[in-house]
């Protein structure tokens, strides 16, 4: 079937959360999804407008890394089709009842690679199978923590499509994390001002 090709960035998150008939719409699109990585926001799996969508991408891309970032302790759930899970401390403690360590032990018995973000002071972990790999944060004067956690993710995710180790991957994740993390985001007023 058509598809996108290897390289593409294909993803589905918030930004698609509100689009009516989203799941209409991505099958109308393609028959298939390829490439070498897939993030799905866990908000695009929680809310309505868009739950039908993220799952219909999951179910139809082909290619090594399907990831999900959880984005949310209230979404703790382990039922989605997906091999890779970023999760925040407290969402991993959601959705095992464990401890930041303990709980990425146990979600990679569900998910071949599991990164728990511990926070700017702790830093990041990842497992997969018995690998296990801690990175601390390099701090950074934070400007805005939003769009972080995405920069993370796609970081480390193009690592790991590249070939990259499990601690490379978490190495450039972090440092991606943190430089997201001290940039000042537009607001809507602010971006208004410049049209």
């Amino acid at each position: 079937g058509t598809g996108v090709g290897v390289g593409d960035a294909v993803g589905v998150g918030e930004g698609e959360a509100d689009v009516e008939g989203a799941a209409d719409g991505l099958a109308a699109i393609a028959t298939e999804l390829a490439g070498d990585a897939l993030l799905v926001s866990g908000f695009a799996l929680f809310q309505s407008g868009s739950r039908e969508a993220a799952r219909v991408a999951l179910g139809r891309f082909r290619g090594k890394w399907t990831a999900v970032d959880v984005a949310s302790p209230r979404l703790a759930d382990r039922d989605v089709e997906a091999n890779v899970v970023f999760a925040t401390a407290a969402e991993a403690r959601a959705m095992t009842g464990l401890d930041s360590e303990a709980a990425a032990r146990e979600l990679a018995r569900t998910f071949d690679v599991v990164c728990v973000k511990l926070g700017p002071e702790e830093g990041a972990l990842a497992v997969s199978g018995m690998q296990r790999e801690r990175v601390a944060v390099r701090a950074v004067a934070s400007a805005s923590p939003f769009g972080a956690g995405d920069a993370f993710a796609a970081a480390f995710l193009v690592s790991l499509a590249g070939g990259g180790s499990l601690g490379a991957a978490l190495e450039r994740a972090c440092a991606y994390g943190a430089r997201a993390a001290s940039v000042l985001q537009p607001t809507a007023s602010s971006a208004a001002k410049r049209c």
